[in-house]
Order: structure tokens, then C-alpha cells, then sequence
């Protein structure tokens, strides 16, 4: 039984689970996952077919915006302090040049403290598609 439990978390599939829902951080999500980034927590989603909960331009826009520390952008993605100023200013604009003129991306940050601690009504997410 043990054994199938770290196959199973070795999968990355509830790891990613837990990790979109902001229950565990991504340096957390990445270590259990075996992953060498954020990028492959993603590859695990795609790859399992499951929904995409928050995407990193959202994380982004959510600290330009200042609905979020950087220290929480460096923790939802497992990122080092020197690595978080370039990944807000690199995936804000990406955001920006990529987005179709007049599209709503208006994914909204759930309410409470980001790493898990929101309300439990906000704990599912869901998908930029179900939010739209």
C-alpha cells in the first residue's frame, strides 16, 4: 500500500491537484513531483488531461496589480527571491502582447491568504473557462 502511494504521488498527478488549489507550494509541489520547474507541474496537468486552475500570466497580473506579495509569486511557483522581479515582468508581458484585443482574462484571485488559506467556498477554482 505504501508502495502505491509513492507511485502515486511520484505520478505528480495529486501533487498538481493540491498545488493548483493552493494548498501546497510550488516548491513543495516540485520536489514531491520530481519536477526541475514550475514549467513541469504544468507538462503534468496538460499531460493528465486536468484543468488549469491559475496560469503564471495570472499570478503575474494579480502582483502587478498588488493583490499579491512577490514572496507569494516566488512561493505558488518554487521560484528563488533573484528569479521573481524578471518572472512578473516577463509573464506580465507576455500577457499583455499576447492577449487578443478586447479579451477577458479576468481570472480573479480567490479571497484569503493565497497558499491555502482561503475561505473553503473558494478552494476550487476551476478553470479559466468556467470562470469566463
Amino acid at each position: 500500500m505504501i508502495d502505491a502511494l509513492r507511485d502515486d504521488v511520484a505520478s505528480g498527478v495529486p501533487v498538481v491537484d493540491v498545488w493548483q488549489r493552493f494548498e501546497v507550494s510550488g516548491f513543495i509541489a516540485r520536489a514531491l513531483a520530481r519536477a526541475a520547474s514550475y514549467g513541469d507541474l504544468y507538462r503534468i496537468l496538460r499531460d493528465n488531461g486536468m484543468p488549469i486552475g491559475f496560469r503564471p500570466t495570472d499570478v503575474a497580473r494579480w502582483a502587478a496589480e498588488g493583490k499579491i506579495s512577490k514572496a507569494e509569486v516566488g512561493e505558488i511557483f518554487g521560484l528563488q527571491d533573484s528569479e521573481i522581479d524578471p518572472f512578473i515582468r516577463c509573464m506580465d508581458f507576455c500577457r499583455r502582447k499576447l492577449a487578443p484585443a478586447g479579451s477577458r482574462n479576468n481570472m480573479s484571485v480567490p479571497e484569503g491568504d493565497i497558499m491555502g488559506r482561503q475561505r473553503r467556498s473558494q478552494r476550487n477554482v476551476g478553470t479559466l473557462e468556467q470562470i469566463a
